[in-house]
């Protein structure tokens, strides 16, 4: 659903002249929209991540990093790029 809303933004269209805004002021709001969504992903990520080192129950080091880093790497990278 995010990806057919991204499209359909970056086509060209009347986006934002209804609501009387400038161009500047519309991709404002949709930066601060993709940033809010993205947030959501690495809460969710991080839930995940909890989730799954509870379910291991292997409390090393090692093992928490491993399962950090497998499942934080895309949303963070992600994130990082807008």
């Amino acid at each position: 659903m995010i990806t057919k809303f991204s499209v359909q933004i970056k086509e060209p269209g009347p986006s934002g002249q209804a609501e009387n805004l400038s161009k500047g002021e519309l991709k404002a709001r949709i930066d601060k929209a993709l940033a809010a969504v993205s947030y959501q992903k690495i809460l969710i990520a991080f839930r995940n991540a909890t989730k799954a080192v509870r379910k291991d129950a292997i409390w090393t080091n090692r093992h928490i990093g491993e399962i950090v880093n497998e499942k934080m790497e895309k949303p963070l990278t992600t994130a990082s790029t807008l």
